[in-house]
């Protein structure tokens, strides 16, 4: 079941007794998470992104997961990442 705002009657009864034992701030605030924090941040995706949307190196006809990467690492953007979490960026900005 969801409610008029499009979340479930669970996060609905969470939301309510944060905002009852601490205030609407807290309601509202995100909450930290546990796990490890992701790895690719937003500025991350958006370098991805643009040297995707530029032309190719010399003596090559397209960009190539593993030519991203290389270019990545050599810009120092990254120590290391994964053609597939390349990929994964990718995927999501198309």
């Amino acid at each position: 079941m969801q409610t008029e705002a499009g979340i479930s009657a669970t996060q609905y009864y969470g939301l309510k007794r944060r905002y009852w034992s601490a205030g609407l701030a807290a309601a509202l605030e995100g909450r930290p998470r546990s796990g490890q924090p992701p790895k690719v941040t937003a500025a991350l995706e958006a370098h991805i992104t643009s040297l995707a949307c530029n032309d190719a190196p010399a003596g090559a006809a397209r960009w190539t997961l593993s030519l991203l990467n290389q270019r990545l690492v050599s810009l120092d953007c990254v120590v290391k990442i994964s053609d597939e979490t390349i990929r994964k960026v990718l995927k999501k900005v198309s």
